[in-house]
């Protein structure tokens, strides 16, 4: 099956019927997928009650829920026959709505690919110090370099679900669904921040869950591997008498 093919035809089809604004329906429908997402494994109560809310009024403006599973089914389908693409990206850039004023284009993922494999040339010493390694897009769009970043952790031999952590920012909230989406549905640990990373860059460290709702965490940092992680960080910070 042709997954894009699909995808746009029954998207432009819902919003066509339904009336809809295409990049104000992608926005919503962005938005819906990334509550569906985030709240299998969202731990903090307040956070998953507030997107529960949010779901129900994107479901509500999209006209129900039927398309839209399907829409998340093709996504999902799509990455997990190829992890190796920014299926969301393309489309936003395929369906011209990329915010103009922002010169928002997003970076083709065989470019992101060619940086990827540039800066994981040789992990080896940050694995060995720590664990894993830590990967920073400070204008994350899709997620295309996070996603082409464990590509090359990937190839390097290494595994991505349990060896790094993908950290993106974006100031378009939209992009933030969209890189959490898809991060979420190959399995890499992440943490998606709305905000801008010039004024306000994100300084925190991904291993804890922060109270601003506008941090959204991957479930996969929710496994048992990352669990432990953040067991023996703590044990270490205690004996160092870093914390009581």
């Amino acid at each position: 099956m042709d997954y894009k093919k699909e995808f746009q035809k029954e998207f432009e089809s819902m919003c066509y019927n339904k009336g809809l604004n295409k990049k104000e329906a992608w926005g919503i429908l962005m938005e819906m997928f990334a509550c569906t997402l985030s709240n299998q494994t969202e731990p903090r109560y307040n956070v998953r009650q507030e997107r529960e809310e949010k779901y129900y009024k994107c479901e509500e403006r999209l006209g129900g829920k039927e398309i839209p599973a399907k829409l998340l089914a093709y996504l999902m389908m799509a990455l997990n026959e190829d992890p190796n693409q920014d299926f969301l990206g393309d489309m936003y850039m395929k369906l011209s709505m990329g915010e103009r004023a922002w010169g928002q284009i997003f970076t083709p993922y065989h470019v992101c690919e060619m940086m990827a494999q540039m800066t994981f040339d040789s992990p080896e010493k940050d694995i060995k110090d720590h664990g894993y390694v830590t990967t920073l897009d400070p204008a994350v769009g899709g997620g295309a370099m996070l996603i082409a970043s464990a590509q090359a952790l990937r190839d390097a031999g290494y595994d991505p679900k349990t060896q790094m952590i993908a950290v993106g920012q974006d100031v378009d909230i939209t992009a933030v669904y969209m890189a959490f989406v898809q991060l979420a549905i190959i399995g890499c640990p992440a943490v998606v921040v709305h905000g801008d990373s010039l004024a306000e860059p994100y300084t925190g460290n991904p291993l804890f869950v922060d109270d601003n709702s506008s941090y959204w965490y991957t479930p996969m940092l929710f496994t048992k591997a990352w669990f432990e992680r953040r067991k023996a960080f703590i044990e270490e910070l205690r004996d160092n008498n870093k914390i009581a």
